[in-house]
């Protein structure tokens, strides 16, 4: 079965489909994703989204700032105290955000002001702990101005459960089509991807494959984007097509293999 799915960057498709039953019955998931380099099965990190909106009180910044209470101080203080508490995040927590609204006038203390935050760690666990962290930090910082706070939350994505198997299986018939990638690749970072969601329900993988030279540049660059619409992006995803085909064609044809794989899943599940 080919599924398109859509609205992977902050849509959610593939969690969408999960939902409607489009995985329902299926032994398996795979697919590829472009990088610098070959890599099997490199994690994926569990994320979520934070919008902070302040609400204050308006003066004039000059004849009367004492009368305000600044929607953008506590915005900013947000961001100062999280960076205090980075200290104790875990290895692989990524809390990265931008100021949406930043105010209204330069001569008036602000009455409105906004910002929105990606969180992300190596397990849902860990995510909901340092969500509850960073909600502290604004609910403190919205304290200390003096000013109300709302808080809305976007549904994220899960960790990724790279089934080492079925990826193996894979990688050989990479291999045997001239590209020998490595397992994983500690020196590199990770994004997150609603492919995570799939490999909670169904063994799942995500190899990367090589579009660039290793370190010439990386998803979400100028360079990068140039690369995809490259000659070699696209003989990339023929050969990354090609074994997934070949790896599916001896999932269907070995009970052993889909065994053996459904296996590892299930005890990654059952934790």
């Amino acid at each position: 079965m080919l599924l398109g799915t859509p609205a992977e960057e902050g849509g959610g498709g593939k969690i969408k489909l999960i939902e409607a039953g489009a995985f329902d019955g299926l032994d398996a998931a795979m697919m590829f994703h472009p990088l610098d380099r070959d890599l099997l099965a490199h994690t994926a990190l569990a994320s979520l989204w934070l919008t902070f909106k302040f609400t204050g009180v308006p003066s004039h910044a000059a004849a009367a700032p004492h009368i305000g209470a600044s929607a953008l101080t506590a915005c900013m203080d947000t961001f100062r105290l999280i960076d205090g508490q980075r200290v104790h995040f875990k290895d692989g927590v990524r809390v990265h955000g931008y100021i949406t609204n930043g105010g209204q006038a330069v001569n008036i203390i602000p009455e409105h002001a906004a910002c929105e935050f990606s969180v992300r760690a190596r397990d849902v666990a860990e995510l909901a702990r340092v969500r509850a962290i960073v909600e502290r930090c604004a609910r403190g910082a919205a304290m200390a101005s003096g000013v109300e706070l709302q808080c809305s939350t976007r549904q994220g994505y899960k960790d990724m459960r790279n089934n080492l198997t079925m990826a193996r299986v894979f990688g050989e018939h990479l291999a045997a089509g001239g590209r020998k990638a490595r397992e994983t690749d500690p020196h590199i970072g990770a994004g997150s991807t609603d492919m995570g969601d799939v490999s909670h329900v169904v063994p799942a993988i995500h190899p990367y494959l090589a579009i660039v030279g290793e370190g010439e540049a990386l998803c979400h660059e100028h360079r990068f984007t140039a690369a995809a619409a490259s000659d070699q992006a696209a003989e990339t995803a023929l050969t990354a097509a090609r074994a997934m085909a070949k790896t599916a064609v001896e999932l269907l044809v070995s009970p052993s293999l889909r065994e053996a794989v459904h296996t590892e899943w299930a005890s990654r599940s059952t934790g």
